[in-house]
């Protein structure tokens, strides 16, 4: 059972996520262009695997591979039915939207086409970063360029009454594209010009009371990057509708605490050239413009 409490703590950030979002850069020089599922559940002795499911997604293409990794342990128990929180558009909450763009050297340059936002009324996510490198200045330095980008929603709180919550589950369709170049890597070797993108779509239940995540649900997708392609070249689409949902998840929730829902998608590209070389690189990825963008269809507590 669930009810709103009478007051409006304001949204949660950092999400009590072991390690962050995407920090790290793709490995250079390996096919790692790859979908993953994480779910990680907090307890008193750390974060630890549980079942989980998202459904297939609708649709990929340009050169992305797909692997969906499920690291479960059972974990259900039965319970009779209570009610729920079931929220469609439009939503209630409050913004969660953040960005960073970085540059270094004299020839790298990044900038957001469409900073992020988020529409409470429609459910709809947008933003658009690219950046720029080519190889400038004296040898051994470089020229870099980066964009991150987080557009989601932070539901306004509710209270777990007995019997305790033990289904959750949050809906979304997610179209992005990307185009990525660079300058052919040389096939006698030496330093190279590279670029690469990634996103993230994440899902947390962030306890309040103990401000710490429930559960915390991440799928992570990796563009080929430029040095996969002979030509240096790399473009393509993604779509995808899909459900995160957890049924009868024992501990879920514990009476008397209070929740939020968080929903939010995080998109990264990077553009690198190495100084005192001709070499240059670009990367755009497409979250904002020509019918791209992340909705969020529907969330529930029960």
């Amino acid at each position: 059972m669930i009810s709103s409490p009478s007051c409006s703590p304001g949204p949660a950030t950092g999400c009590g996520r072991p390690g962050g979002l995407g920090r790290g850069l793709p490995e250079l020089g390996s096919s790692i262009s790859k979908e993953r599922l994480r779910l990680c559940v907090s307890g008193g002795t750390g974060w630890t695997p549980r079942h989980a499911r998202l459904r297939a997604p609708a649709g990929a293409g340009g050169g992305i591979f797909l692997l969906v990794i499920l690291v479960a342990m059972s974990n259900v128990a039965t319970a009779a039915p209570s009610p729920s929180v079931s929220q469609s558009p439009p939503f209630h909450g409050t913004h969660h939207v953040a960005s960073s763009v970085q540059s270094t050297g004299c020839g790298g340059s990044a900038s957001l086409v469409v900073p992020p936002t988020f529409n409470l009324t429609t459910g709809v996510g947008r933003e658009f970063g690219k950046s720029a490198a080519y190889g400038c200045g004296p040898p051994t330095f470089s020229d870099t360029g980066f964009t991150e980008a987080t557009t989601g929603f932070d539901s306004l709180p509710v209270v777990a009454h007995a019997p305790a919550p033990k289904n959750w589950s949050v809906t979304f369709r997610l179209n992005v594209s990307w185009n990525l170049s660079a300058t052919p890597i040389n096939p006698f070797g030496g330093p190279f010009a590279w670029a690469s993108a990634s996103w993230v779509v994440a899902a947390v239940l962030y306890d309040l009371t103990t401000s710490s995540a429930s559960v915390s649900l991440e799928n992570t997708s990796f563009a080929l990057p430029t040095n996969s392609s002979t030509t240096g070249n790399v473009s393509g689409y993604f779509a995808q509708t899909a459900v995160f949902s957890l049924t009868n998840f024992a501990n879920l929730t514990v009476i008397g605490h209070h929740y939020i829902c968080q929903f939010f998608v995080e998109t990264f590209e990077w553009t690198y050239a190495p100084s005192g070389t001709s070499a240059h690189a670009s990367a755009r990825l497409n979250l904002a413009t020509g019918g791209h963008q992340v909705k969020l269809l529907h969330w529930s507590l029960s």
